[in-house]
């Protein structure tokens, strides 16, 4: 009996990556379908992902919320976004459903095995097919660690649609997926923050969204008025990023004590424990810990870098002021010596 426990658990243990992979591929396939653009596929500690040079195999790669798979790909226009992203949602559960149908089809069709290597085939595809119907679970709208199912990002689309907070909200969203920097959006910051007042549910993010396009921007007059205003968010996660994001302004514009008052209070990333490495970088520059700050910068160039290329998105602002505020004298004649970075900030 024990020997038969054993088999099972090391064949779920093997096939678990094949029907994880199976998941992401259906996702990648129906975002094709509906002309989105691939950018990442990865399973346990092995990544595909596209970069400013192509495609790229890499490993071990940080999961957000330590999940089995991922997958992102995102719009090139805003074409029936709603419609577009349940799709791309479904196609995951899709895939792992005719996995399971093919692999129990295979079963019925071959019967009794005629010996110990036939009992072996029929055993693996069995164990597919069970496996393949867990991928059907992940319909359920639910949260899991930090992270949204598919069926809650299925019901997160379909239901975006019935206000333009929600669709401002997903354009906003695909934008940050292609790795556009905010300037870049074609959004305004003081739109999205009108919007988050007419939609409770997509009014955290889009405050979030408002204040990295204004900081990005260099209106700081909006984005200080929008720091005041994120006392209203409720979302765990949303809270640390919105957080992190008025701790750089704080200490880029003169105030690092309050900075770091707010950064002990925000604390560290829920998935990416690094990830608050630029704030500090940029609160230890605004001390005059220049040293120290380099190192914090040095851990989050260390990160992003291994990490698909949306992940910078919204924080480009702040690295050029920081590395500005490190290196102000390099060259006098150049455009970081005279504080020309994209955005400028008090010293």
């Amino acid at each position: 009996m024990l020997a038969v426990w054993t088999w099972h658990l090391l064949l779920c243990a093997a096939l678990a990556p094949l029907v994880v992979l199976v998941h992401e591929l259906g996702h990648a396939l129906a975002g094709a379908l509906v002309g989105f653009r691939f950018q990442l596929v990865q399973v346990g500690p092995v990544a595909l992902l596209r970069g400013p040079e192509g495609l790229r195999l890499r490993w071990h790669q940080r999961v957000p919320g330590q999940v089995l798979g991922q997958q992102s790909s995102a719009p090139e226009d805003d074409r029936a976004l709603p419609a577009r992203l349940a799709v791309h949602g479904a196609g995951g559960p899709a895939l792992n459903l005719l996995t399971a149908v093919l692999a129990w089809g295979a079963v019925a069709a071959a019967g009794q095995p005629s010996g110990p290597a036939g009992a072996a085939a029929l055993g693996i595809l069995e164990g597919l097919g069970a496996l393949s119907v867990f991928g059907l679970v992940d319909l359920f709208p639910m949260r899991l660690r930090g992270q949204l199912s598919d069926g809650a990002r299925i019901v997160h689309a379909l239901r975006a649609a019935r206000s333009p907070a929600g669709i401002a909200l997903l354009r906003a969203s695909m934008r940050q997926a292609r790795a556009l920097r905010p300037r870049e959006w074609s959004l305004s910051a003081r739109e999205l923050a009108g919007l988050s007042e007419t939609d409770a549910r997509a009014r955290d993010e889009l405050l979030l969204f408002a204040l990295g396009l204004a900081n990005d921007q260099g209106d700081r007059a909006l984005a200080r008025e929008l720091v005041e205003r994120g006392g209203a968010i409720r979302d765990p996660s949303t809270q640390v990023e919105f957080g992190l994001q008025a701790a750089m302004l704080e200490a880029l514009e003169g105030e690092p004590a309050r900075a770091r008052q707010r950064l002990e209070v925000v604390g560290g990333h829920p998935s990416l424990p690094e990830y608050s490495s630029l704030a500090h970088a940029a609160v230890l520059a605004a001390e005059g810990r220049a040293e120290e700050a380099s190192r914090a910068l040095e851990r989050w160039e260390r990160l992003v870098a291994a990490l698909p290329p949306y992940v910078r998105v919204g924080n480009e602002w702040a690295e050029e002021a920081v590395r500005a505020r490190l290196a102000p004298v390099a060259d006098p004649g150049s455009d970081q010596a005279q504080g020309r970075t994209g955005v400028s900030w008090p010293r």
